[in-house]
């Protein structure tokens, strides 16, 4: 297929847009970092509306006047803080740089795909982007706006990274969770009891998480703690944030719920902070998946161990893939790449299948 794609000038955008850090958080970088995509989007001819969020705006672009809705996902938010980010730079055949793979690369491809299929857009479709600017953080802020314009979609198709061949039909949900630990504050000289240090009964707690009994979908991880104020003074107070990830809503409660006893057994306040929802595999993805690979034999439908925005569109009812995006690995890392050789490629196949389950949606039913 001939797409007219010009990859020198694709790394040039993208290299100018890993370069211009957009951490996850920071209302103004990503708000001044939307104005890029919002124009993008304006270029290919859509009607582009910006919502104004706590952390940075929701995008959201339509052309075409059908009644049928296909809508492509992509966000614009990356992992690192400020100034701790990779620089993009290039290395046989890979191209590195913070959010490289997550998602800046895809979210370009997105733009593409929205430019090229709407010049040839069936006249009973319309085609919509959908980018938002905290995904990272679980879309606290920006999951209500997703869920309300992703009602009536057709077909929804994310752009997210993924490993080689992969298309992505399943993520777990993750609940991200505090807990928080009340001591007693004494001069350590005193040989004050432990059981009056914050420090000890999070310690305690902690050893029972990990060693507690989950269901066989579910992983936990504590990946922040702190606590105390010096080495002479017993803890007052500590804190540890942590995650689960399940493969169900009831698995992800039910560890939720062994948690939450083993923190209150051990004198300590669970607060959960987050639930991002599983994109569960049904139906409607597998039909979805099966269409794509008649393209490509070679595709597998992966269950991804992330969270993605793309599990706010089953519950609408719409036809749903995720990890469309360029291949590579890495993601969240310092080195964090994509191979190049996949990014014409993957794109190609991106707008093969919006226009293929377009025109082969009506059948479907």
């Amino acid at each position: 297929m001939n797409m007219g794609f010009d990859v020198a000038s694709f790394k040039q955008t993208l290299k100018s847009w890993v370069d211009f850090e957009t951490p996850t958080g920071d209302e103004k970088r990503l708000t001044d970092f939307s104005s890029l995509v919002f124009r993008a989007l304006e270029g290919c001819g859509a009607e582009v509306n910006a919502f104004k969020l706590p952390g940075g705006p929701v995008l959201h672009a339509s052309c075409g006047s059908g009644q049928r809705r296909c809508v492509l996902m992509g966000h614009m938010d990356t992992v690192f803080p400020l100034g701790e980010a990779e620089k993009y730079d290039e290395e046989n055949g890979r191209l590195y740089g913070a959010g490289v793979l997550d998602m800046k690369s895809g979210l370009l491809m997105l733009i593409h795909a929205f430019a090229i299929t709407v010049k040839a857009l069936p006249a009973n479709w319309r085609i919509e982007a959908l980018v938002n600017s905290d995904e990272e953080s679980g879309s606290i802020h920006s999951r209500e706006t997703l869920s309300r314009v992703l009602e009536g979609s057709d077909l929804v198709f994310s752009f997210e990274g993924n490993r080689k061949n992969c298309l992505t039909v399943s993520r777990k949900g993750i609940c991200v969770f505090e807990i928080a630990a009340k001591g007693i504050a004494a001069h350590a000289s005193g040989g004050a009891d432990k059981n009056k240090s914050a420090i000890y009964l999070l310690s305690e707690a902690i050893h029972e998480i990990y060693g507690a009994a989950y269901p066989a979908s579910v992983s936990v991880n504590i990946g922040f703690i702190e606590g105390g104020r010096a080495t002479n003074i017993v803890a007052d107070s500590a804190r540890l944030k942590g995650e689960i990830r399940g493969e169900t809503e009831e698995a992800i409660s039910e560890a939720e719920n062994i948690i939450r006893k083993t923190a209150e057994k051990n004198n300590c306040a669970f607060r959960p902070i987050t639930m991002r929802p599983p994109m569960r595999k049904n139906d409607k993805t597998l039909r979805l998946f099966r269409a794509i690979s008649e393209m490509d034999p070679d595709l597998i439908a992966r269950s991804a161990g992330g969270g993605g925005d793309a599990a706010f569109a089953v519950p609408t009812g719409a036809y749903v893939i995720d990890g469309m995006g360029a291949e590579g690995a890495r993601a969240h890392t310092r080195r964090e790449y994509v191979e190049e050789q996949s990014i014409e490629r993957r794109l190609a196949l991106c707008v093969e299948a919006i226009k293929k389950c377009m025109n082969e949606f009506d059948s479907w039913a």
